[in-house]
């Protein structure tokens, strides 16, 4: 099963065109309680506030995640 799910990854990230960092972002967004934020994920992740905000950006213009004024982050079912 650990396989199949990576694999899964991996066709992803080949069909929405998502470099590692990006993929890792959104595998930890999918991965996530309800609740996620933006603050908590860059804190977990040990991003760059700046990075995480464009690869967010990145990862919502691909449809692959929504963003909500709350601050909250959640996947879609990719």
């Amino acid at each position: 099963m650990r396989i199949a799910s990576k694999t899964r990854r991996c066709e992803i990230m080949v069909a929405k065109d998502l470099k590692p960092e990006e993929a890792l972002v959104l595998t930890t967004i999918v991965r996530s309680h309800p609740g996620l934020t933006e603050e908590t994920l860059q804190l977990g992740l040990g991003l760059d506030r700046k990075r995480l905000q464009q690869i967010l950006k990145k990862l919502d213009s691909k449809g692959l995640i929504d963003r909500h004024a709350s601050g909250e982050i959640e996947a879609f079912d990719a």
